[in-house]
């Protein structure tokens, strides 16, 4: 009888041991490579979570949105709302976790930046995400890091202090993970061609 006792529980522990190992194999880690191709998807000109892509006609947005002006109480069925702010050099259409900015005058090429401060990539900004997670996550990408001004993160307001960012450029296109005392604040893709401020 001790036998079979015995005999079960050694057949639990087992299953149970197999049954923890399945459950952490399936479990993905934060800083493993993303499934992302993000050379490509700064050729498309997008952020795989954002609604837009770079070039996309502002009109488009303020009309799928209902958009009329700062007075506007129109109903929609997006998740998000929207409002424009209007800076000296650009303007920018703030939909939910993400700034599509297009230059003041120019607004037929489109949007021509990007600035998610939510998740792009399946990377959380302000998620305490490093420089060594993004490499990581990227690891085919060839980054450049480099500081930025205040004019270079016009996205943020006020003056920026230890503002860094992991940069990667193609033809037209840039993207810059911005970092701040290392932690992760915001990613920028850009038109280089029609984003003329920075």
């Amino acid at each position: 009888m001790k036998r079979v006792l015995y005999l079960i529980l050694a057949l639990l522990l087992v299953f149970s041991l197999s049954a923890c190992k399945k459950q952490k194999e399936e479990t993905p880690s934060d800083n493993t490579e993303s499934t992302y191709d993000l050379v490509e998807c700064m050729k498309q000109g997008k952020l795989p979570e954002a609604e837009y892509l770079l070039g996309t006609d502002p009109e488009k947005i303020k009309t799928d949105y209902n958009y009329y002006g700062e007075n506007s109480s129109d109903e929609h069925s997006h998740d998000h709302e929207i409002y424009m702010r209007e800076n000296p050099n650009s303007t920018n259409i703030v939909v939910g976790d993400y700034y599509y900015y297009f230059v003041n005058g120019q607004e037929s090429k489109g949007i021509s930046s990007i600035v998610c401060f939510g998740t792009a990539f399946g990377t959380e900004v302000n998620g305490f995400e490093t420089k060594d997670d993004i490499k990581k996550k990227f690891s085919n990408v060839e980054f450049t890091e480099r500081e930025i001004s205040s004019l270079q993160a016009y996205f943020i307001p006020g003056e920026v202090e230890n503002c860094t960012a992991l940069t990667c450029k193609t033809e037209n296109r840039r993207i810059d993970f911005v970092f701040m005392e290392e932690t992760l604040i915001a990613i920028n893709l850009v038109d280089t061609e029609n984003w003329t401020l920075t």
